[in-house]
């Protein structure tokens, strides 16, 4: 399970940091559609869902997906935004962008307690406990990159 995590989260991590900054990486990252393939791959090896279970589990996975793009999206255009002031920030925009940013991580949150609640009439406790594991652990991965990407205001 660690080198596929590790593997996943790398090649996530690829594509938000490409998205970031295009000419972030030497080697083309991966399209949207691919990211999400070796995400769901990911958790799918993972998490290791009983057959009798993955048809109601899966619909809610991809829901939860579809649903975290929005964030996903947000955090890219806030970054992005963030970078174009970066050198001449002004008080009101560095505190609209901590609003906004402390929004979206709330609502990223929010989405996934509400995702495990619903997941709770399909997996056990030992199996949500085993979701929230790995999609804290790709979330930590992917954000680490990103952050690390992003310089420190001055």
């Amino acid at each position: 399970m660690t080198r596929a995590l590790i593997n996943g989260c790398l090649l996530l991590s690829g594509f938000i940091l490409s998205e970031m900054n295009p000419s972030y990486a030497e080697v083309p990252a991966p399209s949207a559609e691919v990211a999400a393939v070796a995400r769901r791959n990911l958790v799918e090896q993972s998490l290791k869902v009983d057959p009798d279970k993955a048809d109601k589990f899966w619909p809610l996975y991809d829901k939860y997906q579809k649903e975290l793009d929005h964030f996903r999206r947000a955090r890219l255009e806030l970054l992005s935004s963030m970078g174009e002031n970066y050198d001449n920030m002004s008080e009101s925009d560095a505190t609209l962008i901590m609003e906004q940013r402390l929004k979206i991580e709330r609502g990223r949150f929010e989405l996934l307690e509400r995702t495990i609640k619903e997941m709770s009439l399909i997996l056990s406790k030992r199996e949500l406990a085993r979701f929230l594991q790995i999609e804290l652990k790709i979330k930590a991965f992917i954000d680490a990159g990103i952050e690390e990407e992003i310089p420190i205001l001055q």
